[in-house]
C-alpha cells in the first residue's frame, strides 16, 4: 500500500485535508481585508467537533474504559463521515 492515502482511514484523512484547504481557502478570498479575523473563525468553527466531544468521552473513558470509547467513538466518527461525506 503505497502513497499517503492508503486505505480507508488515509482517503478519509485526505478528503478532510481536502475540505478544510477549500474552506479555508475560500474564506480568504471572500475577506481580503480580515484575512487573519476570516481565517481564525473558519478554523474555529471546522475544529468546534472536537471540543464538542472532549467532555463526552472523558466521561465515558471514566464509566467503561478507553477500549469501549474507542470502538463507540470511532465508530460514531466513522459513521458520520460515511452518512456526510466531505
Amino acid at each position: 500500500m503505497g502513497g499517503r492515502c492508503a486505505g480507508s482511514f488515509g482517503s478519509w484523512q485526505c478528503r478532510v485535508g481536502a475540505v478544510y484547504g477549500a474552506c479555508v481557502g475560500s474564506v480568504l478570498k471572500w475577506f481580503p481585508d480580515r484575512r487573519g479575523l476570516a481565517a481564525g473563525l473558519a478554523v474555529g468553527a471546522y475544529g468546534s467537533r472536537a471540543a464538542l466531544t472532549v467532555i463526552p468521552i472523558q466521561r465515558m473513558i471514566e464509566r467503561t474504559g478507553y477500549h469501549s470509547a474507542f470502538i463507540t467513538w470511532g465508530g460514531l466518527q466513522g459513521w458520520s463521515s460515511w452518512l456526510w461525506p466531505g
